[in-house]
């Protein structure tokens, strides 16, 4: 096991300073802010952002998330689905020739929600979200989708992305639902249980086609009551599907 630092979106000289400074070996960027042009990431933006962390003496790990409108109408089958294919493979073949073994993605298109956060322990504010307070809310794209129209969406992606990824030789993994609710202003969260996962993975079974175990996420499902999780930990170890935690 490796420590990384993740979660922000430039490699900037005072961020890489910082994960320095805790000792980890391994950096990983959320979103990073590379430019968009074609939809689509270019090999020496990513080779770029490889070297600044080298240059830190780190390695970059992983990226985790392009920005949606790269691959909303693949999520969605929209008309722009096919045009957001080829370029999701060009940018997939482009991250591992720049060196980046690790691509994260997630399914989706309204991306995380939240709502007001509230006081915690000592006063302190966290994060929240009340399922109650955003039923009612407009739909996010126009119209409810069905889990049977999401699922066949996700199954063309698996069965076109990953053969790529083994092409390559760099691994994907797709986040749970954050949160792991039935749906959301039309759009059904189709990761927010462990069959949810086993399903995913059984439609091409592939180091290539894995998760990205965000341990806040599943502890939430109601799969995780009790012990749960820790066989569920367990199962996806052994299948050597967890990309990073």
């Amino acid at each position: 096991m490796r420590a990384g630092f993740g979660q922000f979106n430039q490699a900037t000289p005072e961020y890489l300073r910082f994960a320095q400074q805790y000792g980890v070996t391994d950096i990983l960027l959320n979103t990073p802010q590379l430019p968009t042009a074609g939809g689509q990431w270019q090999l020496a933006d990513l080779v770029k952002l490889r070297l600044s962390v080298e240059q830190h003496g780190m390695k970059l790990s992983a990226l985790e998330n392009v920005p949606s409108n790269f691959y909303d109408h693949i999520m969605l089958n929209g008309p722009k689905r096919d045009e957001q294919i080829d370029n999701m493979i060009t940018t997939i073949r482009n991250m591992a020739r720049a060196g980046i073994p690790i691509f994260g993605y997630h399914w989706m298109p309204s991306f995380v929600w939240r709502t007001p956060q509230v006081a915690v322990r000592g006063g302190a504010m966290s994060t929240a979200f009340d399922y109650e307070a955003v039923r009612e809310l407009p739909l996010t794209h126009g119209r409810v989708y069905t889990r049977a129209e999401m699922w066949e969406s996700l199954e063309l992606w698996i069965k076109t992305i990953p053969p790529v990824a083994v092409e390559e030789g760099i691994r994907l993994g797709i986040h749970p639902c954050d949160p792991p609710v039935e749906s959301l202003a039309g759009i059904p969260q189709l990761f927010s249980s462990y069959d949810d996962y086993r399903r995913c993975l059984d439609i091409v079974d592939s180091p290539c086609n894995a998760i990205e175990f965000c341990q806040g996420t599943f502890a939430e499902m109601a799969d995780s009551t009790g012990d749960n999780i820790y066989g569920f930990i367990k199962e996806m170890v052994e299948r050597d599907r967890v990309i990073y935690v």
